[in-house]
């Protein structure tokens, strides 16, 4: 079996983003196959559609959010073996070039190691912020 881990990223975590080297080589010296990241440019204080698309509101977990792409290149310099992943990027929010330019550097910094997914979020307050 395999285990990843999220790095720390939401909330409560977002404020330690400076231990994230630390953590990224802690949970690879534990046995870690992969760490990963999501992405969350803000939560609405008022959405009009909640999170995953259902209801109305959305978990206060979300917000604040660290840099996906800053997390993941810190982990990829402070880790040897690790899978570094992107759950879901919202590709649709950056521009292709810049995104394409931020992967390549990542998974070059982590000699091959990245695994970037893709998707199109579900929330409007992000599309009017971008």
């Amino acid at each position: 079996m395999r285990i990843g881990f999220a790095l720390p990223q939401f909330h409560r975590q977002a404020f330690e983003v400076a231990r994230v080297a630390e953590f990224a080589r802690e949970v690879e010296r534990a046995g870690a196959a992969s760490l990963w990241v999501g992405d969350r440019n803000l939560a609405a204080v008022q959405p009009s559609i909640g999170y995953g698309g259902q209801g109305t509101t959305i978990p206060p977990e979300l917000n604040p959010a660290a840099d996906p792409f800053v997390l993941l290149a810190v982990a990829a310099a402070a880790t040897e073996h690790v899978l570094l992943g992107s759950h879901v990027l919202i590709a649709p929010l950056y521009p292709p070039v810049q995104l394409a330019r931020a992967l390549t550097t990542i998974d070059l910094i982590s000699g091959g190691r990245l695994l970037a997914g893709f998707g199109i979020g579900w929330s409007p307050e992000e599309y009017e912020a971008a």
